[in-house]
């Protein structure tokens, strides 16, 4: 299978093109410098050239409190016209989109897990805008399949758990929310399930996180004590930790659809973060880095 990746420098690009190729398919990955998505002609320049077998949307404006501020409009379009411009090319080229959408889509009032089917009240630019590149997808028609996921980690990116460990190991206090209420997301999986998904031709909404949810402070308190160190982090609410932003305070998201389709269930956060610290960040630690 050939897997087409605009957006291929980012985090969750890199680790998809890395399993994509252990998984025996042939990524192509196209980093943002090469492709602004939304030059319509460039879309379809890249699939006539490549000819994939399906598209897998990772290129987005992922800063949440930057869409905020100084960046919403570029936001605007990037993670909202984005996704169409591309899907209008794929449906032309009779090939199919999987586009990666997030739990910001939620206004995070729930107090269970979000089906794929509920209604989107973003409370945020961010994700005002991501919701807007959903419907850019789906009113595009074609073979689409939008893909969402939350809290997102893995190497070759900023991420949550490098920066608590970066302050734990620098000696500095923690201070982390416990009201917002969440699933961890390996990228080593996440780029798993999106591979599954292409195979088995999934189409439509589908959500995958690992499985379990915790909130923000339980999280960095995991990430600490994985790492054996004895730092304190304290809990703390969002009011006293306000950031440009608003978060959604419950964002689980339901997974069932995807144990349906590839009849596969997410392992557990606590595994996957396991997994991340035995083969990215050991060697970190040694080096002192």
């Amino acid at each position: 299978m050939k897997v087409l990746i605009p957006g291929g420098n980012g985090m969750v690009a890199r680790m998809l093109a890395e399993t994509a190729r252990a998984r025996g398919h042939e990524p192509i990955s196209v980093p943002h410098a090469e492709w602004d998505i939304l030059d319509a002609q460039a879309a379809k320049a890249q699939i006539d050239r490549h000819r994939p077998d399906v598209l897998v949307n990772c290129a987005a404006l992922t800063d949440v409190d930057a869409c905020e501020g100084e960046k919403a409009a570029l936001a605007l379009k990037v993670n909202g016209e984005g996704p169409g411009v591309l899907a209008k090319a794929c449906v032309e080229a009779l090939v199919p989109l999987l586009h990666l959408s997030t739990d910001f889509v939620f206004d995070g009032t729930a107090s269970k897990p979000y089906p794929v089917d509920a209604r989107a009240k973003p409370i945020s630019t961010y994700g005002i805008s991501k919701a807007a590149g959903e419907k850019a997808v789906k009113d595009a028609g074609g073979a689409w399949t939008i893909l969402r996921t939350a809290w997102v980690y893995g190497p070759g990116g900023r991420n949550f758990v490098d920066t608590i460990l970066r302050k734990a190991r620098a000696g500095e206090p923690l201070k982390v929310v416990r009201d917002q209420i969440g699933a961890p997301t390996y990228t080593g999986d996440l780029a798993e399930a999106i591979l599954r998904l292409a195979e088995v031709h999934a189409r439509g909404i589908v959500h995958f996180t690992n499985g379990w949810h915790c909130s923000w402070h339980a999280f960095a308190q995991a990430i600490v004590e994985m790492d054996g160190l004895d730092v304190p982090v304290e809990a703390v609410t969002s009011a006293q930790f306000p950031r440009p932003a608003r978060r959604p305070a419950y964002s689980v998201l339901d997974l069932e659809r995807y144990h349906l389709l590839t009849r596969q269930r997410p392992r557990p956060w606590p595994e996957a973060l396991s997994e991340y610290f035995a083969k990215h960040l050991k060697a970190s630690k040694q080096t002192g880095a």
